[in-house]
């Protein structure tokens, strides 16, 4: 299973998404559900970088469907990329990617989830502008403290970059 994922991760084509999905239906007969929502999230955002949305909507489809029975660990991200498909589908969806991405900060916020707290507010910035308001402006800023001095990762340089642009001053809790 890691090493399907793995692949799938690092590979240029869609055939490596395809070999994670058969090594999760074979990871699912055998009893492993657990991880398989998170799994299913991060295949479908594969699909969607390499604009396979037919595949992407299924794999997202199938999360929800997991997600049913308890496995919320992966919720966020999943909001959040079916708030990016909806806009790569149609363009005028806004008010139901704002919904999305709003819930996907909220339930982040809650699961005590910054790094997707942080992801979500970027695609609503990214997808939305600076319609987000309060919410998403808290949740950047949120992040940004969170993390304190470090620079590991694209996303919070970005979140940095947005706050210091916009003059954005958000007083936390």
């Amino acid at each position: 299973m890691q090493l399907a994922a793995a692949n799938a991760m690092t590979a240029d084509s869609s055939e490596a998404l395809d070999e994670m999905g058969e090594a999760m239906t074979t990871w699912c007969t055998v009893g492993g559900e657990a991880l398989i929502p998170s799994l299913l999230v991060e295949q479908a955002g594969g699909y969607l970088a390499r604009d396979d949305l037919e595949k992407a909507t299924t794999c997202l489809d199938q999360a929800f469907e997991s997600m049913e029975r308890g496995q919320l660990l992966a919720l966020p991200e999943a909001l959040r990329l079916r708030a990016e498909l909806r806009m790569t589908v149609d363009p005028t969806a806004k008010a139901d990617a704002d919904a999305e991405l709003r819930e996907a900060i909220s339930v982040a916020r809650a699961q005590g989830a910054v790094y997707s707290s942080l992801r979500a507010a970027l695609s609503h910035r990214r997808l939305l502008g600076v319609e987000g308001g309060d919410l998403v402006d808290t949740a950047l800023a949120e992040a940004v403290a969170a993390y304190g001095d470090a620079t590991g990762f694209p996303e919070l340089s970005e979140a940095r970059v947005l706050m210091t642009a916009e003059g954005r001053r958000v007083r936390l809790g």
